[in-house]
């Protein structure tokens, strides 16, 4: 599998893999949740680091984007749920420099793999991972699952949609998969 690209997002499989993960250290435990924190909240690293149980409610995340200053309101997954109180009712504190020196190990432990082409070099996927593919690939994902570009913008805050549109990373043999399902391509 190769991408021509300078950023990736993890696809709902690599997404798994660090949810089984099983960490070497307490300090590996908390740079996996916090990404899996990052990924369920598609939230920017600034907002998920700093997230917590009271910022449920009725079963929805609630935060003001850092950032923006706007507010954010989605579903909250059970899974984001079981993270935060896994960790004590709150995101794991470990600052952005650790966490992009960690959660590259991580990702190659966990079986993330494959290559991507960044100007022109082969570079292993799990080298590109950092704090802010979680977002992408949440938003990415959410996009491949048919939720539409402006119901996307409000999980993520963008204001334009082609702001949005730089976040997906999706693949051609992804896109081709979406077209073959188009009444247009089954004639």
């Amino acid at each position: 599998k190769k991408e021509n690209s300078d950023a990736i997002a993890l696809t709902k499989d690599e997404i798994k893999l660090l949810w089984k993960y099983k960490p070497k250290t307490d300090l590996y435990g908390k740079v996996r949740d916090l990404a899996l924190i990052g990924y369920y909240s598609a939230a920017r690293f600034s907002d998920y680091s700093r997230l917590t149980i009271d910022n449920i409610h009725d079963g929805k995340l609630e935060f003001v984007q850092k950032k923006t200053g706007d507010k954010v309101l989605i579903p909250a997954s059970k899974r984001l749920i079981l993270l935060l109180k896994r960790n004590g009712g709150k995101a794991p504190n470990v600052n952005q420099v650790v966490f992009n020196r960690y959660i590259k190990t991580i990702a190659k432990d966990s079986g993330i793999d494959g290559m991507v082409e960044v100007h022109g070099q082969l570079i292993p996927r799990s080298d590109m991972v950092q704090s802010h593919t979680f977002r992408r690939s949440a938003l990415t994902e959410l996009y491949l699952s048919g939720v539409p570009v402006k119901d996307c913008m409000f999980v993520s805050g963008h204001r334009s949609i082609s702001a949005f549109e730089r976040y997906l990373k999706i693949s051609k043999d992804e896109a081709a998969k979406r077209l073959s399902d188009v009444g247009f391509f089954k004639k």
